[in-house]
């Protein structure tokens, strides 16, 4: 039989808890707004340096959301999906801030409640009602 352990081992950290969030916020979006487009910008994740050299050669930019919402009319808004405890990179704060200048909106979610607020915000129409 083991001995009890004198100090508790540190937890490990849940590397799927964002995308948890971030597939629920997904399927939330496509259940309540069919109407819209809305889908993942694969930017992050670990990579060998020439891969992220090729994808910043193919355009892709640090600090990018994860999330696109296009409407009717070409309109889009970004979404960054953070776990509870999760906050913003330099670069995710530098594309907020340009989003912010550019007039684009732009909110970092971590449940669906949050995207709905935001949504709400944005004037966006669901099946949960009308929103404006």
């Amino acid at each position: 039989m083991n001995a009890p352990t004198l100090f508790p081992l540190p937890r490990r950290r849940d590397g799927n808890a964002e995308a948890r969030v971030q597939a629920a916020i997904v399927e939330w979006i496509r259940d309540v707004a069919p109407s819209l487009i809305a889908f993942h910008v694969p930017n992050g994740g670990l990579r060998s340096k020439a891969d992220a050299a090729r994808l910043k050669w193919i355009g892709a930019i640090a600090g990018i959301p994860d999330l696109v919402v296009i409407g009717k009319d070409g309109q889009a808004w970004l979404l960054e999906v953070k776990a509870p405890g999760g906050y913003l990179s330099t670069e995710q704060r530098a594309i907020s801030d340009r989003c912010t200048a550019l007039r684009i909106p732009f909110a970092v979610v971590r449940s669906i409640d949050d995207t709905r607020r935001a949504f709400v915000a944005w004037g966006i129409e669901t099946r949960e009602g009308c929103i404006r």
